[in-house]
């Protein structure tokens, strides 16, 4: 990798990091579902009228959006309404072992010793997260944070299947997918959210600006970013860069919430990145291996949970 590269794929790493508190400065003001409804449909409309598609991919986009964008990003965004920058980051990489679990059930995929220790070690991690303090007192909302990464493990196998009906590029998937989720996530906000039109309303300049880094910044930059560099580089060397993603989030939940970083924190991540370090590894020498380019590995790498 190029030390241009090298330094755009930082980069896409802290502004992906960096949302977690961006998110949170937003949800401090605006319902979740209303924010999150928002945000896609500004991604979406941006995107939309540079994104390809054609009607045979749409029943795929169609199961895409429900399940990675209303039911994965609607459990984050709900889920850090109560947790932490940081801590909502690293319960997040638990969809890279909830993927290997639902790959071996659903297409008997042999996981390995390596990646029976990663896991191990990831969900260890976890509980020790989940007996910080601050976390035991909103255990739940760090529960749904939990499932969303399961609901991102289902998006990962539609993602693999995405290509079948003809090759479609990752910026489009991203770009339909956001548009489709929009009033998914406006219809759940009208049943479950109170004044929502009031509080986007009344908006401070910080809400907007949260808004604004969580469709410029990270709904466009960076996965622009993201889409040239999958495309120059294998899996095997793109994603292990994801793992600093949860550093930069802590850094910015310290610097812009003020949100401490506790030692039980620290090792309870150290344990999660480093299993799921251990299974990205593994899976990306078997992928390097055992898959084509254009196979579909490259969608289903392409959609991070950000």
């Amino acid at each position: 990798m190029s030390l241009l590269d090298l330094g755009l794929t930082l980069l896409v790493m802290m502004i992906w990091g960096c949302n977690y508190a961006f998110a949170k400065l937003g949800l401090h003001e605006v319902p979740p579902f209303a924010l999150l409804s928002l945000r896609f449909l500004l991604v979406g409309a941006l995107a939309a009228p540079f994104a390809k598609m054609s009607r045979r991919h749409l029943p795929r986009l169609l199961a895409l959006s429900g399940v990675l964008g209303t039911l994965h990003f609607g459990l984050v965004y709900l889920g850090l309404t109560r947790v932490d920058a940081a801590t909502g980051a690293v319960l997040v990489q638990l969809q890279v072992p909830m993927a290997g679990i639902l790959s071996f059930l659903v297409l008997r995929e042999r996981p390995g010793l390596p990646w029976c220790v990663g896991a191990g070690l990831a969900f260890l991690g976890t509980l020790t997260l989940f007996g910080e303090p601050r976390l035991s007192a909103h255990w739940g909302y760090a529960l749904l944070i939990v499932l969303s990464a399961v609901a991102w493990a289902v998006s990962y196998l539609l993602l693999k299947d995405m290509q079948k009906p003809g090759p479609i590029d990752p910026f489009s998937v991203n770009a339909w997918m956001s548009l489709l989720t929009a009033p998914q996530l406006a219809v759940i906000s009208m049943l479950v959210e109170q004044e929502q039109l009031h509080k986007l309303q009344a908006m401070s300049a910080v809400g907007w600006a949260s808004l604004a880094y969580q469709v410029l910044f990270v709904g466009l930059l960076a996965y622009a970013i993201w889409y040239h560099l999958i495309a120059r580089y294998p899996v095997s060397i793109t994603s292990p860069f994801t793992l600093t993603i949860p550093v930069f989030s802590a850094l910015a939940g310290a610097l812009i919430l003020h949100e401490p970083i506790q030692m039980r924190f620290v090792l309870g991540a150290g344990l999660t990145l480093a299993g799921v370090g251990v299974i990205m590894l593994r899976s990306a020498r078997v992928a390097k291996s055992a898959l084509p380019r254009g196979s579909g590995a490259e969608s289903a790498h392409a959609i991070k949970p950000s």
